[in-house]
């Protein structure tokens, strides 16, 4: 197998990669060029650092790869491994996830992330073999019903209302460990609402996304990510966050909530009571390549670590 970066392939080369990898997948991750571009660009991943393995002179295998930094620390994250339905089994993905790694050094990146999902025990164990471990789970809900949690205006003298991105950032409740596509610069048109208090400190945050029909009518509502300060005040107004957010009280909006971490359980806790129900599961994997990206990977997911180190 020869591989090459994205960056030196046609497009033409990269999307016959990419259909060809994710062939019989968990879901129909068919993509062209307008949408394949589209991905590259909204994820952040870079041509420079993914990768397409040819097999007798055709795009066999892909792995997309991005990079950013957290507060110093370079971290990556895996978009996308995909390898053609006649050419598993032969150690492809080990032979391409190896190369990505390699890439990664080069790059300076101190922790590498990616996801996957849950029931497929062939690219968790992959990536286990080339060092990742599981740093946590991810869930992707719905509300199916109506919404079941009943709504107190007890909370007087809290405010909601829309924020910016650098607002809540500064906060000190941003997650920085969050799922990369949980982030604000990776979700298309997102929008932030906060909670504060009398003295217009930020209680609780969320990122979401509402979903129009061609008349303007909100159809569907996503949440992306939220957090909230841990004590009995920082609930409630997640609570109260939550409930303006998904506006409750209109039953025909369809809601939704992804890429929500189960250390996350103050969030997770608050959509079970609403009646929301796991739709997809996944888990969050991290392999640091520095000490730098050791001590970064342990900080963030040390909640995590510490229940799946007693379980």
């Amino acid at each position: 197998m020869e591989i090459k970066r994205l960056s030196k392939c046609t497009l033409d080369e990269a999307v016959m990669a990419w259909n060809k990898g994710f062939e019989g997948y968990f879901f129909d991750a068919t993509t062209d060029i307008d949408k394949f571009t589209k991905r590259l660009i909204g994820e952040g991943m870079l041509p420079s650092m993914s990768i397409i393995g040819f097999v007798n002179d055709s795009p066999s295998a892909i792995v997309l790869s991005g990079k950013r930094d957290v507060q110093g620390t370079s971290i990556s994250w895996n978009g996308g491994t995909g390898v053609a339905l006649q050419e598993r089994g032969k150690g492809l993905g080990e032979k391409m996830i190896e190369h990505s790694l390699n890439i990664y050094e080069e790059e300076g990146v101190d922790a590498a992330t990616l996801e996957a999902i849950l029931e497929n025990e062939k690219a968790i164990n992959l990536y286990k073999k080339m060092g990742y471990q599981i740093v946590d789970h991810i869930r992707h809900y719905a509300l199916k019903g109506n919404w079941k949690l009943s709504h107190s205006k007890e909370n007087k003298g809290i405010i909601i209302k829309k924020a910016d991105w650098p607002t809540v950032k500064r906060s000190g409740l941003y997650l920085t460990g969050a799922p990369w596509q949980a982030h604000w610069e990776h979700i298309q048109d997102a929008e932030i609402m906060v909670c504060l208090d009398h003295e217009e400190s930020i209680l609780a945050y969320a990122i979401y996304k509402k979903m129009e029909d061609e008349n303007g009518q909100i159809q569907r509502i996503g949440l992306f990510q939220a957090n909230s300060h841990a004590n009995e005040a920082g609930k409630a107004a997640l609570k109260e966050l939550l409930h303006v957010l998904y506006q409750a009280e209109h039953d025909s909006i369809s809601r939704m909530a992804a890429y929500i971490q189960d250390s996350q359980s103050d969030v997770v806790d608050l959509l079970k009571e609403i009646g929301f129900e796991t739709t997809v599961s996944q888990v969050m994997m991290a392999k640091s390549l520095t000490d730098k990206g050791k001590e970064y990977i342990d900080r963030v997911y040390s909640q995590i670590n510490k229940q799946t180190s007693h379980s």
